[in-house]
C-alpha cells in the first residue's frame, strides 16, 4: 500500500502537500494512513527523506 501510493501520488501532486516548518523548514510531508514520507522537491525531481510511522518521523536520528 505505501510503494503504491508513493509512486502514484508524490510525482503529480508533490508542490500540493504541506510544507513543515521548525527543523524540517523546506520539506514537504506526505500522509499514508498511519505513516508520514518526508521528501524534497529539487527542481523536477522529488528526493524522499525519510519515511517512517507518525510517531517517530519528527524524531531527531542520532
Amino acid at each position: 500500500m505505501l510503494n503504491s501510493s508513493i509512486e502514484k501520488d508524490l510525482p503529480e501532486k508533490a508542490g500540493s502537500f504541506p510544507a513543515l516548518k521548525g527543523h524540517f523548514a523546506g520539506l514537504r510531508k506526505y500522509r499514508v494512513g498511519d505513516y508520514r514520507v518526508i521528501f524534497a522537491i529539487v527542481g523536477d525531481d522529488v528526493m524522499i527523506l525519510r519515511i517512517a510511522h507518525r510517531s517517530d518521523v519528527y524524531k531527531k536520528r542520532s
